[in-house]
């Protein structure tokens, strides 16, 4: 195999050579157009007849044409509504939107302003309703430690591990932006294996400084630190069911290496629905007569069972 860079250095000498040969070929940046490979031919496209004999200023035109295209103006208004809003946004949303990015020629910056001024942008029921990809779970969870990043190779593991190997989906147009795609019980376990793994300082490359989190104030309890820490990395949300589904994973110090060994063992079942973010309530917690004795839970702990929890995977 071809190591990239003696690559990039062949395709450039055969570049160059082709430039002074004049064949056609017309470089613009990173643009190039090569009329050796081009359709001179009359054609027809959405409609439009394109006659003969025409170069690169034929393509430029499809673009227009395309941009120009209703069906151009619903995909975006649809992709930025999905990504935004919900999974499956109003059909109302995406008709506003598809109408101002016509209206402005395309303008996006236009169409995100009424996307965000848009009262199913700030509708209740919004907050928290779409899932965070394992890129965005691994980032946010980075973000909100403030960690550094030494070295990304075991962070990008870890992203691949959750079910999103990075530049590796095959389709071109990227990995789909909706829940059903990341949801199941395999990539749940991971997910809540990442956090805890994350929080104890085990991933290499990653550290961040614990004390500075909360001021370098040690919580007085468990109760505190979990409604300490879950404020603090979980701001402006109403936080009652996540303490009272988190409060027995909290003080179980036993969890990441239970999980652990779950995630290893788990069969990868078809994508589930949202309701299965609730399986971190349903972990098979001991019995008061069958627990053992264990060490008291760290701060660490507690703050990987909050980037762990179901809330912190919603955006």
């Amino acid at each position: 195999m071809v190591p990239p860079r003696v690559r990039r250095e062949m395709e450039g000498v055969r570049m160059a050579r082709a430039l002074s040969a004049g064949v056609g070929f017309e470089v613009d940046g990173a643009f190039l157009f090569r009329a050796d490979a081009h359709d001179e031919g009359e054609k027809e496209i959405l409609g439009t007849t394109f006659p003969p004999g025409r170069g690169r200023e034929e393509g430029e035109a499809v673009l227009d044409l395309v941009a120009d295209h209703s069906a151009t103006a619903e995909h975006v208004a649809r992709k930025l509504a999905v990504r935004f809003v919900s999974d499956e946004p109003p059909a109302e949303l995406v008709e506003r939107l598809a109408a101002v990015f016509r209206r402005s020629g395309g303008n996006l910056r236009a169409t995100v302003e009424a996307l965000v001024r848009s009262p199913e942008f700030w509708a209740e029921g919004a907050l928290g309703e779409k899932i965070k990809s394992p890129f965005e779970l691994a980032v946010s969870a980075l973000r909100a430690l403030d960690a550094e990043i030494t070295n990304p190779r075991e962070t990008i593991e870890w992203i691949g591990r959750m079910g999103q190997p990075l530049y590796a989906y095959q389709a071109p147009t990227g990995y789909p932006d909706r829940a059903d795609f990341w949801v199941n019980t395999g990539s749940l376990l991971h997910r809540m294996n990442y956090g805890l793994e994350l929080a104890a300082g085990r991933i290499q490359g990653v550290r961040y400084d614990l004390e500075a989190l909360n001021g370098r104030r040690e919580p007085e309890s468990l109760a505190d630190a979990l409604s300490t820490y879950a404020a603090l990395l979980l701001p402006e949300r109403d936080l009652t069911e996540t303490l009272a589904l988190l409060e027995p994973l909290a003080g179980e110090t036993e969890l990441s290496s239970r999980l652990a060994e779950a995630a290893s063992s788990a069969p990868a079942p078809p994508s589930a629905d949202m309701g299965e973010l609730d399986l971190v309530a349903d972990t098979d917690l001991p019995s008061e007569e069958d627990a053992v004795p264990a060490p008291p839970a760290t701060p660490a702990h507690v703050i990987g069972v909050i980037l762990g929890s179901p809330e912190f995977q919603r955006r």
